[in-house]
C-alpha cells in the first residue's frame, strides 16, 4: 500500500511525459483519461456509438485516426507503455461488468519470439487487474502460424484461422461455466474471434464477449491491422 501511495505521489509531482502517439506533440502526459493522447487529438478520438458495435462485441473506437495510431504504436513500435492507458480507457467506456474471467487472443510462439510480446495479452492483463477479474493468459493456444490478416479478404481470413487455435487442456476446468471477456486489439471480420469463441464454448464457457480497442470498418480491413 505504501509503495502505491509513493508511486502515485511521484506521478503527480513528476508526471511521465512522451510525444503524442498520433500527432507527436512533445511533453504529452501518459495517463488513462486520454489514452496518452494530447488533448487536441483526444478531442477527435473516433469513439464507436453503441449501435455500431457488432453483436457480442465491446469495442471502443473506429480503427482510424488517433485510435489507429495508438494500436500501431502498441503493436509494431514497441509502445508497451500504451497498454495501461489504452486498457484504462476501455474499462472506463465499455460494458465489462458481470464477467468472471479475462482471456487474451493468443499469438503463435514464433511470432511472439519475433515481436517480443503479445499486445492482446498486455491489454488483457491490465483490464483484468483494473476490474479485478481472474486472468488466464494461456487458456487458448495458437497451434498454427497464420498469414497476416490484413492481406486477406473475409473468406480467406476464415480459412486462414481454420484449426489454428485450440484450448489449453490445463485450463479447461477453469473455463467451465465462466462468463469470459476475450480481449484483442482490433476486431476486423471476426474470424479470429470466432475461432477462439468456438474453442471456449466447446470447453464449457457459459458466455464469451469479445473486447477490443478498435473496430475495423470496410475501408480499413486491408490495412496493416
Amino acid at each position: 500500500m505504501k509503495t502505491s501511495i509513493i508511486e502515485a505521489f511521484l506521478d503527480l509531482v513528476y508526471p511521465p511525459f512522451h510525444p503524442c502517439p498520433h500527432c507527436h506533440r512533445p511533453d504529452t502526459a501518459i495517463h488513462g483519461a486520454q489514452a496518452s493522447l494530447c488533448s487536441p487529438c483526444f478531442q477527435g478520438f473516433p469513439f464507436l456509438m453503441e449501435a455500431e458495435k457488432p453483436s457480442g462485441v465491446e469495442s471502443l473506437a473506429h480503427y482510424r485516426d488517433s485510435a489507429q495510431s495508438l494500436v500501431h504504436r502498441l503493436k509494431y513500435k514497441e509502445g508497451l507503455y500504451l497498454a495501461k492507458p489504452m486498457a484504462s480507457l476501455m474499462v472506463q467506456k465499455l460494458k465489462l461488468e458481470d464477467h468472471q474471467m479475462v482471456i487474451p487472443v493468443p499469438m503463435h510462439r514464433r511470432r511472439l519470439r519475433r515481436r517480443g510480446y503479445n499486445q492482446a495479452d498486455l491489454l488483457a492483463r491490465n483490464i483484468a487487474s483494473m476490474v479485478e477479474l481472474t486472468y488466464e493468459s494461456n487458456a487458448l493456444i495458437r497451434i498454427r502460424e497464420t498469414a497476416p490478416m490484413y492481406q486477406l479478404n473475409r473468406l480467406q481470413r476464415i480459412r486462414n484461422m481454420w484449426n489454428s487455435i485450440t484450448i489449453n487442456q490445463e485450463s479447461t476446468h477453469k473455463i467451465q461455466n465462466q462468463k469470459i471477456l476475450l480481449v484483442d486489439d482490433v476486431y476486423t471480420t471476426g474470424a479470429t474471434a470466432q475461432a477462439c469463441i468456438r474453442e471456449l464454448e466447446e470447453a464449457g464457457a457459459d458466455e464469451v464477449t469479445v473486447v477490443t480497442f478498435a473496430l475495423a470498418d470496410a475501408e480499413s480491413v486491408h490495412q496493416k491491422t
